[in-house]
């Protein structure tokens, strides 16, 4: 099964991780897939280049993560959810499992 995650902070990579290493195919979405991007320290959270070597992941465009998986994560900061999930497309999420783990956080 494959399994997207729309965010790629903490709760993302954690819940990612995790699915990977019980044999799941887990794509994370942000919206810069730079290299520079994903080489930047992420807020609690290690680099999404680390990430991927680590785990053996992917990581995309919210919009090709959205269209990977059979289940979608959203794991975004509530505030940004809407933005996000605008990002990743209705069309690549219409009929889909939708599993909402977003926090309205206030940093």
């Amino acid at each position: 099964m494959k399994i997207a995650m729309i965010g790629g902070g903490s709760v993302g990579q954690t819940l990612g991780a995790k699915f990977l290493a019980n044999g799941y195919n887990v794509m994370i979405g942000v919206r810069d897939v730079s290299a520079a991007d994903l080489g930047k320290p992420r807020d609690n959270a290690e680099t999404l280049l680390a990430w991927q070597t680590r785990t053996g992941g992917s990581v995309g465009t919210m919009a090709q993560a959205a269209a990977h998986g059979d289940i979608v994560f959203n794991v975004t900061a509530g505030q940004a959810s809407l933005a996000a999930l605008d990002l990743a497309g209705a069309q690549n999420i219409a009929g889909k499992v939708l599993i909402d783990v977003a926090n309205a956080l206030d940093f």
